[in-house]
């Protein structure tokens, strides 16, 4: 077990992944950039149109 948490490989290990794609302002910038935000604001819209909402009563 201490292979896994503690060891000079672990670490390694761990930093490994971290860095791996890249670094992480790097990597988040792009993802933002290639999002397909109008296909994902359909999607939410769709699902809250099947939502049924009651109207706000007067009084």
């Amino acid at each position: 077990a201490w292979d896994l948490v503690g060891s000079e490989f672990a670490g390694r290990h761990q930093q490994y992944e971290k860095f791996y794609a890249g670094a992480s302002f790097i990597v988040r910038g792009h993802s933002f950039r290639e999002t397909p935000w109008g296909e994902l604001d359909r999607i939410v819209d769709d699902l809250l149109a099947g939502y049924d909402v009651p109207a706000k009563e007067e009084g």
